[in-house]
């Protein structure tokens, strides 16, 4: 039999690394805390794909993940959006 039914991976990483159950989460006050920045900032600089996206992670609940955030964190906005901006994109309208 082969094998043409792949499983695709529910979420990855903005690096591509499968994301587990080992990944954390962080809620956006912890996300906004963490970056240094006020927690209506993150979200502004998120819908210009300048920060990483958030996922939905229970029924009215959202978070971001924290390997993407410790990425923003090591590049800054204006590199992170270089390298990231056109995958978040991607990553949004997938969801829409």
């Amino acid at each position: 039999m082969s094998s043409t039914n792949q499983s695709i991976p529910y979420r990855t990483t903005l690096k591509g690394k499968v994301v587990t159950a080992e990944d954390k989460y962080l809620r956006p006050n912890e996300a906004a805390k963490v970056s240094s920045l006020h927690r209506t900032t993150l979200y502004k600089l998120e819908s210009k794909f300048m920060y990483p996206p958030k996922y939905s992670i229970s029924n009215g609940r959202v978070g971001f993940l924290e390997e993407d955030v410790t990425e923003f964190q090591r590049l800054g906005a204006k590199q992170f959006y270089q390298i990231y901006g056109d995958k978040i994109r991607e990553i949004k309208e997938q969801a829409a």
